[in-house]
């Protein structure tokens, strides 16, 4: 059984810039919203690197260097931190719906091409799996997803050079972030297939393989040679060794992480549920064809990074949302086209409703407050601003125990390295550094108390946090229900 070729399909071209303009369109009402937590601390993170402070050392995130580069460019940009960053989320997922839509017209057609990119850019940007945010699985899919068309560009035409870019993207999902490997390993493990299946001569599938080999090793080799020149051990841990060992599937209870896992689905449910529905034949058209398994595959190792990560919240869903809209125009494409519009709007009816709060919100404030149950997302900015008015450019902050995003709206820096909690709860030595911080020469001038001291800090020193901020600090302010705190000696 041979690829198929569609290769004298041209693109629907009307269809990808439909689904772009929609994709944009969408994200405007949350280019001014505040910043998630996550996007703040990463734009405070790649802030201070890009100043000079030593990353995965003086500051500290689980991400790759990928990520955090692509936050240095938004925050080069002349708007504010909070519209440059929530500009490249929406640019990111313009590019995917177009990007997806070229990749299904190459392997099947150019009615599941059309279909896909729509898909993509009406789905994409849901506020309950918080598509509308600069996220990891968001960033990382564009390139996973190039990877891929590369692959299936030399499915049909062939030329290692094809292959070999397709490498090098792949390699830069995986540095974006760690799940990001699903594209790059899903145009491996095909080109294994058609060596096997006779699909390509198993010499030139092997040639190719070799190919995108090479381009992941270049990329991640160059990310390595960073990590060693500037401390291998801290890289190695940041990248693999804490995802592995903290925020994995494989850590903690089965029973939290299930509890976790069906929370997660009483608000993504609406919108992953019915689109994963309408795949679910499509999965079945995609392994009966050599040119669609690719998109099989690639499904297949998107659930897998989604349940590594051990944590399921919202933006999880972004990982496999992409192909399932892949794989549910594979079922748009293989029915009559009235069904197939009929079915096309039926599915969306669900998740426009469940995202008519966020778009019919009156303000920014009330637009977050509908798109998030997190509090301390709609308080940064007030927060920040006070503790921006009442320190110098020197001063330092530290949010107890983790409110990373406050320091980017702020503009403040922070004397402890690590900003997520989960990180000062199992980071080897992380609590005792904070406890030396403050209670040492380097203390912040304020702390903004987001959990109490005990919160954490009831092990082998109960309340050795709490015991040294009412020694050293004042309470002088509460600001949207957060307590603020100032050095006095």
């Amino acid at each position: 059984m041979r690829v198929a070729d569609h290769s004298g399909e041209r693109p629907a071209w009307w269809a990808l810039a439909a689904a772009a303009l929609a994709s944009f369109i969408l994200h405007i009402p949350f280019l001014t919203t505040p910043l998630s937590v996550d996007e703040g601390g990463y734009g405070y993170v790649a802030r201070w690197w890009a100043s000079g402070a030593d990353l995965y050392g003086d500051i500290w995130v689980d991400r790759p260097q990928g990520l955090l580069l692509l936050y240095r460019w938004a925050e080069s940009l002349p708007g504010s931190d909070r519209f440059d960053i929530r500009l490249m989320a929406a640019l990111w997922s313009c590019a995917i719906a177009v990007v997806l839509g070229l990749l299904i017209t190459q392997v099947a057609g150019r009615r599941a091409g059309a279909a896909a990119a729509l898909l993509s850019g009406l789905f994409s940007t849901s506020p309950v799996i918080e598509g509308f945010s600069a996220n990891g699985e968001l960033m990382a899919t564009l390139p996973a997803l190039v990877a891929l068309a590369l692959t299936a560009r030399w499915q049909l035409r062939g030329g290692l050079g094809a292959m070999f870019a397709a490498g090098l993207f792949a390699g830069a999902a995986f540095l974006v972030k760690q799940s990001g490997y699903d594209g790059g390993l899903a145009a491996g493990l095909w080109l294994l297939l058609a060596a096997w299946r006779g699909w390509r001569p198993a010499r030139e599938a092997l040639r190719a393989l070799a190919a995108l080999a090479l381009g992941v090793a270049l990329i991640i080799g160059l990310s390595a040679l960073h990590g060693a020149l500037t401390g291998f051990h801290d890289w190695w841990f940041a990248i693999a060794d804490y995802r592995l060992s903290v925020e994995s599937v494989a850590t903690g209870s089965v029973s939290e992480k299930f509890s976790l896992f069906t929370d997660s689905l009483r608000t993504a449910g609406p919108v992953v549920g019915v689109l994963f529905a309408l795949a679910l034949p499509g999965l079945w058209i995609a392994l009966r064809r050599p040119e669609t398994v690719l998109v099989a595959l690639w499904f297949g190792l998107s659930l897998t990074g989604f349940a590594l990560g051990g944590l399921f919240h919202g933006h999880y869903y972004i990982g496999p949302l992409t192909p399932l809209c892949a794989l549910a125009a594979l079922t748009l494409a293989a029915v009559p086209l009235r069904a197939g519009l009929a079915l096309g709007v039926l599915v969306l009816v669900l998740p426009i409703y469940k995202a008519w709060p966020s778009y019919t919100a009156s303000g920014t404030r009330e637009r977050s407050l509908a798109s998030t149950s997190d509090s301390r997302i709609v308080s940064d900015g007030a927060v920040g601003r006070y503790l921006h008015t009442h320190t110098k450019p020197g001063d330092t902050i530290y949010a107890m125990y983790a409110d990373a995003g406050l320091y980017l709206a702020s503009g403040r820096r922070s004397p402890y390295p690590y900003l997520w909690f989960l990180g000062i709860q199992h980071i080897p030595g992380a609590l005792q550094r904070l406890r030396d911080t403050l209670s040492g020469p380097a203390a912040p001038r304020y702390i903004a108390v987001y959990q109490k001291p005990r919160t954490i800090d009831d092990s082998d020193r109960p309340d050795a946090v709490g015991r040294t901020l009412t020694r050293r600090y004042t309470h002088v302010a509460t600001i949207e229900g957060v307590p603020i705190w100032r050095l006095e000696r």
